[in-house]
């Protein structure tokens, strides 16, 4: 099973190769986009594969972004990034930090951070770049979860129907066979049988409306890819 965290990561690591970096993550927003949680890393360095809590919390970079203040890909300065900044061990002397945000739609997705032993700056052409594999990767992402809503939806009433069945149908089937068993209470099992019969009829046709209603449901509408016809 081919995951989103593995294509995630597969993702950042050829992204990494392709500008003869280091090493990278990715942080996805969480549904408030009010914070963001870390997706994807590829070949961190000691300080922070040994030290998972330095890449929790928040940063520079993602207080940035969640304030609307980096719409583009950006070199930061040296040292900016506060997962590095006071660590003196184990780091393999990386310096150079590039963010890049990853939204679609005018909705923030996530971010790609980016970094390097050589201190230097990206050149305007390879930022643009990385905008590009961003908008590639954020479009990926968002056809993910767009898939994954169905699923969800149909466990939610998959679990409603347990609740109904649980709350309502066996207690009245319980009844209904008390009843049976004794005889002066049989009209009365019968009467209840009925309602019981007509309540799942009413049910069975409620659930035919709504399978027929998804059939006729139009296919996921994706967001729009990011390149035109002359840049594929």
């Amino acid at each position: 099973e081919f995951t989103r965290s593995a294509a995630l990561r597969k993702s950042l690591q050829k992204t990494v190769e392709l500008f003869v970096l280091e090493t990278g993550w990715i942080w996805l927003t969480e549904p408030d986009n009010k914070s963001v949680y870390l997706a994807a890393s590829y070949h961190l360095p000691p300080a922070l594969s040994n030290h998972p809590e330095r890449l929790s919390g928040w940063c520079y970079c993602i207080k940035q972004y969640l304030s609307d203040d980096i719409d583009e890909a950006m070199n930061i300065s040296e040292i900016t990034c506060s997962r590095l900044k006071d660590v003196r061990t184990g780091t393999k002397d990386l310096k150079f930090h590039a963010t890049i945000p990853i939204t679609i739609n005018q909705q923030k997705v996530g971010l790609i951070n980016l970094l390097s032993k050589e201190s230097r700056q990206l050149e305007e052409k390879e930022l643009t770049i990385l905008n590009t594999i961003s908008e590639l990767i954020g479009t990926a992402i968002q056809r993910t979860r767009l898939q994954q809503s169905p699923i969800q939806e149909r466990m939610g009433k998959e679990q409603s129907l347990q609740r109904v069945l649980n709350d309502m149908f066996l207690p009245q089937l319980d009844t209904i066979i008390n009843c049976l068993e004794d005889e002066k209470q049989i009209p009365s099992a019968l009467e209840k049988a009925r309602s019981l019969h007509s309540q799942l009829t009413a049910l069975k046709n409620e659930g035919k409306a709504v399978a027929k209603s998804d059939q006729n449901q139009k296919e996921l509408v994706y967001p729009e890819m990011p390149l035109s016809k002359r840049e594929l």
